[in-house]
């Protein structure tokens, strides 16, 4: 159980790390 709490927690922190990313390369691009 806390495996997959721990699991789903690092995907979402991965997925808001790859947004912010991509974010950045948008204002960089402009």
């Amino acid at each position: 159980m806390v495996a997959v709490i721990g699991y789903v927690a690092n995907m979402l922190s991965l997925m808001s790390i790859q947004q912010i990313g991509i974010k950045q390369r948008f204002i960089l691009h402009l």
